[in-house]
């Protein structure tokens, strides 16, 4: 009796940090972004990791009572970001959720943000092996292919700057910056 089970579309998302805060109360009663998302920042420098996944179609069939197959695919993306100094991280908070900016002077010896995007796909192959009242064993054997669609890297090193935001005026900016793709 052949069996089958059919995976249309899904998508799932993270968000990891130590500079923000979610105020989840504030989040359901109606609040503005900046009473939503507070700073509490642990640590030297603010970091971020974020990531998305598109699982795209996948089915599983079953052959028998014992065997299966299925076919699996799925796009994935990471966002790391590291070494933000909290001074850079507190002018970002306040120009996009804040009260608007102010004068920063800030430095960082290294701040990087890295970019990678795959698509894998994956066969896997399922067998149950015995059964005996509670009882059971089963194992399965998966094949993936990944295949890689982008990546990007921004290295910022030695950046120091000096921003007088209220007179529009960017006083120093240094930094050895390095990109790739």
């Amino acid at each position: 009796d052949l069996k089958y089970d059919v995976h249309l579309f899904s998508v799932s998302t993270m968000a990891e940090n130590n500079y923000l805060a979610l105020q989840s109360g504030e989040m359901f009663s109606g609040g503005e972004g900046k009473d939503i998302l507070l700073p509490e920042p642990k640590g030297q420098d603010a970091s971020a990791l974020m990531g998305m996944e598109v699982v795209g179609p996948s089915f599983l069939i079953r052959l028998s009572a014992k065997d299966a197959v299925s076919f699996t695919s799925r796009d994935r993306t990471l966002l790391n970001i590291d070494g933000i100094p909290l001074e850079a991280a507190n002018m970002l908070y306040d120009v996009l959720l804040g009260e608007g900016a102010n004068n920063y002077s800030f430095a960082s010896d290294y701040t990087s943000i890295n970019a990678h995007n795959w698509i894998e796909y994956a066969l896997t192959y399922g067998r149950q092996f015995f059964s005996r009242g509670p009882h059971l064993l089963r194992a399965g054997l998966t094949f993936k292919l990944l295949q890689g669609v982008s990546a990007y890297s921004l290295t910022v090193r030695n950046f120091q700057s000096q921003l007088e935001i209220a007179n529009d005026l960017i006083n120093r900016v240094t930094a050895d910056v390095t990109y790739g793709h």
